[in-house]
């Protein structure tokens, strides 16, 4: 489920608003409401679409610290081995790796469970 500020955001980016100007309001947002998950998951997925993947694995891990959900971690997972380098602890042998990933689900629909 979408909060009004991420379908407001989500209108603008569909009329042209770019998604650098997307992901500055949404820091605003954040700022503001840090708890607001689905602009925390938007943000996530616009790194992801700007090929920005660890900034989008980084935000989808401290989403779930603050709100543990197994559909996070199924998301998370979907970006292999970029992401066991984030979760791993600090003596772990992971190696940072090119990585090919496919489409990838940011559904809103993620937190409706929560409820």
């Amino acid at each position: 489920m979408k909060d009004q500020f991420s379908a407001n955001l989500l209108t603008k980016l569909d009329d042209g608003l770019s998604r650098a100007e997307a992901r500055e309001n949404i820091f605003t947002e954040i700022a503001a409401n840090p708890g607001n998950k689905s602009a925390r998951l938007l943000l996530a997925k616009l790194y992801y679409l700007d090929n920005l993947l660890e900034f989008s694995v980084r935000e989808l891990i401290e989403l779930r610290r603050r709100f543990p959900s197994a559909s996070l971690d199924s998301l998370i997972k979907s970006f292999g081995p970029l992401a066991e380098q984030y979760q791993a602890s600090a003596d772990s042998k992971v190696e940072k790796g090119e990585t090919t990933h496919g489409e990838l689900d940011f559904d809103f629909s993620i937190f409706e469970d929560d409820n």
